[in-house]
């Protein structure tokens, strides 16, 4: 209980003002850092610390949901400056869980790797030692992405080098200087972690929340594809495929059901939730979008799976791949065959798109009722495909994201609005208010230069 109760704690020491009680702490630390594979399997297999998904907030400052005026002036300053994009989003909050959840992470997966570097493996255990190192690579890896994806630019390949990332903590100690790499440093980093990691993995999961190397290289398919390298994005969502593409039957799931799809059902290659439930987009107050609602086909069984009605005639989410009210965020095999379908169009290959994406569609319409796509040119295939994006991964915390990198991309870039009390407030592609403010205390402690907004 010691050792978990000192790793939970790490963090906002290594990264926030904690003073003199945690140093005189850390003198003893010895006394119950890991030592051997079994403790470093169970901090790995801390469910709750590592399945735990750090993109509170991107799902909030999506456009996916709207909500009602009362809502909002019910809401805290901090919640409503989320919901119309404004310049403080955080109002003096101190505590930011995107932030701290992420980082929580990258220090206990860092203990880990710190730890197995201490250890003389023979043959005997290699296999687990392989994959405790993957699973700490991959999870790591996933904390920085999801960082890297909120506190730092779109990725852009011509201005990586001069463009700030994030702080790429490797190390446990408190005493590594905080310091923020360059965008191109910080991909780098995940990527190359991220293909260590699969190569350590087993192939498949024996638990939803277990690392693999399908989900290694999923989560690699998503940030090429948000890094706009296509080709490596569709080699590692077919390597990741090639592993495991079982998609669930959309016609096997019982629509009478409050929650309708299964906690760890087949499709999953990874799980991932958020910690509890947003303020904004918990369902008794997020309102779908009409423009979303009208995309789905009367046979599309997606329209029926992931929405309820309400009583005023609105419509709410209740599709989450957990069972719950809780957002689901985790990778699935879903999202791998819709990066394989558009890269495959931003890459000119638009029948091998099509078949890709006619084969997810085949799983989501009613039997013997779907229609294949057929574009006329590959802008309209990619557009297609972008489409069915949205319909597919909604609260799923990659809809910000997807808005973020496309805001280069004169065909699809997205201006978003909402409106509350007559005011209209706007948030056009590319606006530096696509990327979230470092929380305060951690640039008052750190010194590290803060993200510029408007």
């Amino acid at each position: 209980m010691k050792l978990k109760i000192l790793l939970f704690t790490i963090l906002i020491c290594s990264l926030s003002s904690c003073q003199e009680d945690w140093l005189e702490e850390k003198r003893s630390i010895s006394m119950v850092v890991p030592q051997t594979l079994n403790d470093m399997r169970m901090i790995l297999n801390n469910n709750r610390l590592f399945y735990i998904e750090g993109t509170f907030y991107a799902d909030a400052s999506a456009d996916d949901y709207y909500i009602t005026e009362s809502i909002y002036n019910a809401l805290d300053q901090s919640s409503r400056n989320h919901y119309t994009w404004g310049a403080d989003l955080y109002e003096g909050r101190t505590t930011v869980t995107d932030w701290n959840k992420s980082y929580e992470q990258v220090l206990n997966a860092n203990i880990i790797l710190e730890g197995l570097e201490q250890i003389d493996m023979g043959d005997q255990f290699r296999s687990e030692y392989n994959d405790i190192k993957g699973g700490a690579l991959y999870f790591r890896s996933k904390a920085f992405l999801n960082l890297a994806m909120q506190y730092a630019p779109a990725f852009n390949a011509n201005e990586a080098q001069s463009l700030m990332g994030i702080p790429l903590r490797l190390s446990s100690d408190i005493h590594t200087p905080v310091v923020r790499a360059t965008l191109e440093e910080t991909y780098k980093r995940i990527t190359e972690d991220l293909s260590l990691a699969a190569s350590l993995l087993a192939d498949v999961p024996e638990h939803p929340t277990d690392a693999s190397k399908a989900a290694a290289y999923g989560l690699l398919a998503r940030c090429y594809l948000y890094m706009g390298d296509y080709a490596n994005a569709l080699s590692s969502a077919e390597n990741s495929l090639q592993l495991y593409s079982e998609l669930l039957d959309y016609n096997s799931i019982n629509p009478e059901n409050n929650f309708p799809f299964q906690n760890f059902n087949k499709e999953v290659l990874i799980y991932g939730v958020h910690q509890g439930l947003n303020a904004l987009v918990v369902d008794t107050r997020a309102k779908i979008v009409p423009e979303l609602y009208d995309m789905y086909d009367e046979n599309d069984l997606r329209k029926q799976l992931f929405f309820r009605e309400n009583t005023d005639g609105t419509f709410a989410y209740r599709g989450s791949y957990t069972e719950s009210r809780g957002p689901f965020n985790g990778v699935t095999v879903s999202e791998i065959f819709l990066i394989k379908a558009e890269c495959e169009a931003r890459l000119s290959q638009t029948e091998a798109s099509m078949t890709t994406l006619n084969h997810l569609l085949e799983h989501r319409y009613k039997e013997g009722s779907y229609h294949p796509h057929t574009p006329s040119n590959d802008k309209d295939a990619i557009g297609i495909v972008l489409d069915e994006r949205r319909k597919e991964m909604v609260f799923r915390g990659q809809r910000w994201f997807d808005l973020k990198r496309l805001g280069s991309d004169p065909d699809f870039a997205v201006q978003i609005k909402r409106t509350i009390g007559g005011t209209e407030y706007v948030l056009p592609p590319n606006d530096p208010n696509y990327v979230f403010p470092i929380p305060p205390d951690i640039i008052a402690a750190s010194g590290i230069p803060q993200n510029p907004r408007d």
